[in-house]
């Protein structure tokens, strides 16, 4: 359906007797147009309908027919659907959900569709609902209703249960932006609060969004694109996946149980609902070199395509922070420089869940030597996730040594480490790498380095940390490291020898400016 043909809906329906029939439910009833866009003849072009300007159209065509406005809750009602409906239109095209919900349109309505349509034809706005929709659209009543109408729909899907779940919340929270829109243009409408609560609030909200999709642009996707000192590929060319070890609350790792994927652990603790999971801290601890940093850019970077709006990611180095504030919202603020955080509640108001990625808790402890304040600062996180369950989440990286002489951790720290690289992940690393460098030296050094009899034992536990994997490989293509040297070189020699080359080769290749 053309934009030119939406604009002129409200006269053609008076001349289409069947369309008129088909519409008179949202005629008379404006909340309905939900279930009108299940109905089998508005799912045969649903993937096209530009929904905004449906609902606006409707709203004249009412005014048009009843001389009268419509009300604060008819426009509420309609808008919210509609703007439901465009984000539904927006997260289904998404790459990760295009193909499963390719022949959705296609199945025939359930009986549990029909029943959860009912109770929404049954939902009343009451004096407080509309408010509350417009103020925070996704926590509202109405809201619940019409995620309950989605997620049913979604059962006739190939999406699982999780999936349905994480998909019919990120269509709620990515509603608002077209909530605002359509309300922005305010000719459309004549309701009196309706005018009044978009001019004390929309303009702010819309500000914000605004400045948050700035930030995500600028400063979280861009880093997994960045490239790896002075070469031409990137962080994301050759990462792989790590693996971690769950750690009690008397820091000794769980040996009994086995290794968990981090990403798939992280995300799951993210996405759950369990209260006792919401509450807890995360911190991911392990030593130099091993990926926590690369990790959080990844997993920040992960979270933006995958979780926003339902999750906004914010991405901070530890060691950037300045000076502690009173608070930690504040210490939050004063390091996040965009606009979105400079309000007083800009961090904590009803509108967006922020995941706080903290990374490098151990530059912090070295930068900031008081344990007092550390552990003032450590008390602040785990209260802040305490006080804002199920809005807000915070994830720290940092190794295990800084946690050493805090007399009281918080208890609600859920902890794991990150586990060195084994043979399977070494090689998915080496396939990353030979998509760059494939030739017989890169194999030549693969065979090297995971061969008991030839490499040394400290030269194969170096290589198992994934930034000296990368280091001695790349030295080993740039020529600077001789394997040939450590055929009859014992650990310790060994040892040696790499960390003279590696200096070498930090110095003259990786920092050939002036700063070395």
């Amino acid at each position: 359906m053309s934009g030119t043909a939406v604009l002129e809906l409200g006269k053609t329906l008076q001349e289409q007797g069947k369309s008129l029939v088909i519409l008179k439910p949202l005629i008379e009833h404006s909340q309905s147009l939900l279930a009108l866009l299940c109905s089998p003849e508005i799912q045969m072009v649903g993937a096209g309908l530009p929904f905004i300007s449906i609902a606006i159209t409707f709203l004249r065509f009412y005014r048009e027919k009843t001389q009268q406005d419509p009300t604060f809750e008819d426009c509420v009602a309609l808008i919210s659907q509609a703007a439901y409906w465009e984000s539904f239109k927006e997260i289904r095209n998404l790459p990760e959900y295009k193909s499963k919900l390719a022949n959705l349109d296609a199945v025939s309505s359930s009986h549990e569709l029909v029943v959860s349509l009912q109770k929404l034809e049954e939902f009343e706005l009451d004096n407080k609902a509309p408010k509350q929709a417009f103020i925070s659209f996704p926590t509202s009543e109405l809201c619940k209703v019409f995620n309950q109408v989605l997620s049913t729909r979604l059962q006739a899907s190939r999406l699982n249960q999780d999936e349905i779940s994480v998909f019919t919340e990120r269509v709620a929270y990515n509603s608002r932006l077209y909530f605002f829109e359509a309300i922005g243009g305010r000719d459309n409408f004549t309701n009196a609060r309706l005018d009044l609560l978009y001019s004390s609030q929309a303009v702010e909200l819309l500000k914000k969004y605004n400045s948050i999709e700035r930030y995500l642009k600028e400063e979280v996707a861009s880093k997994p694109n960045e490239t790896i000192f002075n070469e031409k590929f990137t962080f994301k060319d050759i990462y792989v996946p790590l693996k971690a070890r769950r750690v009690d609350s008397n820091n000794k790792i769980d040996e009994s149980k086995e290794s968990v994927d981090l990403e798939t652990w992280v995300k799951n603790l993210v996405v759950d609902r369990d209260l006792n999971k919401l509450t807890q801290v995360i911190f991911i601890q392990a030593g130099p070199g091993r990926g926590k940093s690369v990790f959080c850019r990844t997993f920040t970077d992960w979270v933006r395509q995958h979780l926003h709006p339902m999750w906004t990611p914010v991405l901070i180095r530890l060691r950037d922070i300045d000076e502690f504030q009173l608070s930690l919202e504040e210490t939050l603020r004063s390091r996040i420089k965009t606009d979105f955080a400079q309000n007083n509640n800009g961090l904590t108001d009803d509108y967006t869940r922020f995941i706080f990625i903290l990374d490098g808790f151990d530059e912090l402890r070295i930068e900031r030597s008081n344990n007092q304040t550390i552990e003032r600062f450590l008390k602040q996180v785990g209260g802040f996730q305490l006080d804002y369950v199920n809005k807000h989440r915070i994830i720290i990286t940092g190794r295990a040594m800084a946690l050493h002489g805090i007399d009281r951790l918080p208890h609600n720290l859920e902890r794991v480490e990150i586990r060195e690289l084994d043979v399977d992940l070494q090689n998915q690393w080496f396939t990353n790498w030979q998509k760059h460098f494939n030739t017989d030296k890169t194999k030549e050094f693969q065979k090297f380095i995971q061969n008991e009899q030839c490499c040394p034992h400290q030269i194969q536990e170096l290589a198992k940390e994934p930034l000296l994997l990368y280091m001695l490989t790349a030295m080993h293509r740039d020529n600077t490291l001789d394997i040939n040297k450590f055929g009859q070189a014992t650990d310790t020699n060994a040892k040696i020898l790499i960390y003279q080359q590696a200096l070498e080769w930090i110095l003259k290749k990786q920092r050939s400016d002036l700063r070395h």
